[in-house]
């Protein structure tokens, strides 16, 4: 619906599968563990949050997703190939950009905020992506500003000792009582309370 100056979107859809853990961690003996499955990739199933997507284009659209999806395993040859193996997002011409909105459970979304994001143009891949630390994305690109949410953690570059990469928590209540208290037992305090029984054992 709009107004001719504003336009509004309702979205509704039933979920029997409410899903608000994303990438939780783990205090353990030997330091702190990700949980995840397809992470290391970029493509993360059972620890990600519930979220959908809205594309905006003044394209004539043919195909779903405006024809901004290409799937191969290496659909730009001078590029990084997908850590998926399924395809990338980018858009058919050099100066062609589409609006895409990211609602997300957790990431802002349980406070009224969606990722601004654009797909656009491939762009260059940086070093990390070169390298398979992160995956390589194509000409999809979050639009300019600051983002209102970040991951809780910092993940080293280089495997360790045993293979696995090192993770080091952004943000631990100094006391888990009084957070619990005054938030409640919501799903994060909850991850939190058991990293921090696990700690203690």
């Amino acid at each position: 619906m709009h107004d001719g100056t504003w336009a509004y979107f309702l979205f509704t859809w039933e979920d029997p599968t409410r899903s608000l853990k994303h990438l939780p961690l783990v205090k353990e003996i030997d330091g702190w563990r990700l949980l995840h499955d397809g992470y290391e990739v970029g493509d993360e199933h059972e620890y990600n949050e519930d979220k959908f997507s809205v594309l905006l284009t003044t394209l004539d659209v043919t195909l779903a997703g405006d024809r901004t999806f290409h799937a191969s395993p290496r659909p730009i040859p001078e590029q990084p190939a997908t850590m998926t193996g399924r395809g990338l997002h980018f858009t058919p011409g050099d100066d062609v950009y589409v609006d895409v909105w990211q609602w997300k459970a957790t990431s802002g979304g349980s406070t009224g905020w969606m990722d601004d994001d654009h797909i656009g143009p491939p762009l260059d891949a940086t070093p990390k992506q070169v390298r398979n630390i992160v995956p390589y994305k194509g000409g999809f690109a979050p639009d300019p500003g600051t983002a209102n949410y970040s991951d809780n953690f910092i993940m080293s570059d280089e495997p360790g000792v045993d293979g696995k990469r090192l993770i080091m928590p952004r943000r631990l209540p100094r006391d888990l009582a009084k957070t619990t208290q005054r938030w409640g037992r919501s799903t994060s305090i909850q991850i939190m309370a058991r990293a921090t029984e696990h700690a203690g054992s």
